[in-house]
């Protein structure tokens, strides 16, 4: 997979990028959070191979998978096709949105206006009612509806070419950074197919590399 390019502009942060796993994070905290026990929450560990997983330059290998699973619930891994099967539903439409996010930015900078594609207000839509039915939690709607806006945001940033303002600071919306991001997605999604089931499966992996 090919690293961003920053050097245009190096106010840019890279650790921001990987906002484009927002709604995949926040639904696997909502699953963990609505299940009977108050145990049965990421540590540490999980959430950093978690979100290493997701970021553009990320990766996981079968060490990771195995440090994840052995700190998931028992509970959990006792009913864990079930378990995956609430996260893949819950973080399709996320990785679908997304897409679209970046097609529209990149529609924005080719027409210098903000121009959003046929799908791209429908799939943000879905999003936010996957999110509701997985959790009742304030805070994780709050958080979700946060990162629809940043979406919104993020394809006027790319019509003006002024940065979009990130909490970590100005991030420019350029097509090289929208080329990455959809190339990203993809390994995303292969490596939290691969992290989300008990086991180790080469074939992804492998997978994966043909296609970055």
């Amino acid at each position: 997979m090919l690293p961003v390019n920053l050097t245009a502009h190096p106010t840019a942060n890279y650790t921001e990028l990987a906002m484009r796993g927002l709604f995949a994070f926040l639904a696997l905290l909502a699953i963990f959070e609505i299940s009977p026990s108050a145990a049965q929450e990421m540590t540490e560990p999980q959430r950093d191979i978690y979100q290493t997983a997701l970021r553009v330059d990320g990766w996981l290998t079968e060490d990771m998978h195995k440090e994840f699973w052995a700190a998931v619930p028992k509970s959990v891994r006792s009913n864990a096709q079930a378990w995956t099967s609430r996260l893949e539903a819950a973080t399709r439409t996320a990785f679908h949105f997304q897409s679209e996010t970046w097609k529209s930015a990149r529609l924005s900078i080719q027409a210098k206006t903000p121009v959003k594609t046929a799908s791209y207000e429908s799939t943000k839509q879905e999003t936010l009612r996957e999110m509701a039915k997985i959790s009742s939690s304030p805070n994780i709607r709050a958080q979700v509806e946060v990162g629809a806006r940043h979406a919104d945001e993020i394809i006027i940033a790319a019509a003006t070419g002024k940065p979009f303002t990130s909490t970590r600071g100005p991030l420019y919306v350029t097509e090289e950074l929208i080329e990455n991001m959809l190339t990203g997605l993809k390994g995303s999604q292969h490596r939290l197919a691969q992290l989300i089931n008990p086991v180790w499966t080469a074939q992804l992996q492998n997978q994966e590399r043909r296609e970055t």
